[in-house]
């Protein structure tokens, strides 16, 4: 049941599927539960060291893949049996990972040799792109069909690629400077791309084309983003200070920050909740409420483990995955948390 409700859920997030699961509201005369708990546990054999990154996932094949950054290789577990499968070798730095279930391919982006790797579902790569050294986030979006990942010719030259997943054909947008996180609203108008060394995001209208930069303001190294397209704001996490920055999108302008205390690398959003899951290798998930589009609190700190910066979210059915890396003593691998934000919605 855990394997087909995962499966179903996962996707019910995919263009094409007419399926979605709501989450099961709290009774009134409940006790407020705590924001996350953790459930289960997928722990890797000793042999998986160093840190670990982005998360993607197979719904297909209830299977989960973790960029092993510090180990080269990709990590692939089962859902369904809470269990580690095997490793993926021959991997070179892996950060950014995407599985796209429409054609059945797992991309990888490698920083240690500037390549886009393609796998197939034998996981064999069957194609090597090149894309530069500043490359990180890789998204699908389920509009144009084509895989968004940056570019780079230098530290501060580059762009966005859009790339067809299927022949290849790459489509070169040049931007401020090389991005990092990408987001975009499901009507197709607008790209966000966070300008990690220039602490800015570029906005790209895709019907004229045209470009427009939104500076981020006493803050530094913004990373991971998120999107809350019906209110019209855009979340950034920054690292100094490590705040949580909400922008308006209509205006460019700033409408709130919290502090998070610590470097992340996945900022998630509940769209149904209005919360967000920031992933914070301090050693917690900042879970963080919108009480309106211009107010936020913090809900809670929950405890994960230090080193641990990334996570998979599928509020479908209230569940989130955190990559967690060894600390010598207690095994590398996935944390499954429960979230419960039915109970603390407003």
């Amino acid at each position: 049941m855990k394997s087909l409700c995962f499966a179903a859920a996962i996707l019910s997030m995919l263009p094409a599927a007419q399926q979605s699961f709501a989450a099961t509201p709290a009774k009134p005369d409940a006790p407020q539960a705590a924001a996350m708990q953790l459930i289960e546990t997928f722990p890797a054999p000793p042999g998986v060291a160093g840190r670990l990154d982005h998360i993607t996932v197979d719904p297909r094949h209830i299977r989960i893949f973790v960029s092993a950054l510090g180990n080269d290789s990709i990590e692939v577990f089962d859902f369904s049996s809470a269990k580690w499968l095997f490793s993926i070798k021959g991997m070179n730095t892996p950060k950014g990972i995407l599985y796209v279930p429409q054609v059945s391919k797992l991309f990888v982006v490698n920083i240690g040799d500037n390549t886009l790797k393609v796998l197939d579902d034998s996981y064999h790569v069957i194609k090597t792109l090149d894309i530069g050294r500043e490359a990180d986030y890789i998204r699908y979006d389920p509009g144009s069909k084509k895989i968004m990942v940056g570019y780079s010719e230098s530290q501060m030259v580059g762009g966005m690629l859009l790339i067809d997943p299927i022949t290849y054909e790459r489509t070169a947008l040049k931007l401020d400077a090389p991005p990092e996180d990408f987001a975009f609203d499901e009507g197709g108008h607008y790209i966000y791309a966070n300008l990690h060394d220039l602490n800015a995001v570029d906005v790209v209208d895709r019907s004229t084309g045209s470009i427009k930069k939104m500076e981020i303001q006493n803050s530094g190294r913004p990373t991971p983003m998120a999107l809350n397209e019906d209110d019209h704001r855009l979340f950034v996490v920054s690292r100094s200070p490590a705040d949580l920055i909400v922008i308006n999108t209509d205006t460019g302008k700033e409408v709130a920050r919290i502090s998070v205390g610590g470097i992340s690398a996945d900022l998630l959003f509940d769209s149904k909740a209005k919360r967000l899951y920031n992933v914070n290798g301090t050693g917690y998930v900042n879970v963080i409420q919108q009480l309106d589009p211009n107010h936020y609190e913090l809900v809670e700190n929950v405890p994960t483990a230090v080193g641990a910066r990334s996570g998979f979210l599928v509020p479908q059915i209230q569940r989130l995955v955190v990559a967690v890396p060894t600390d010598g003593v207690r095994p590398a691998g996935l944390w499954e948390y429960q979230t419960n934000s039915a109970s603390h919605a407003r």
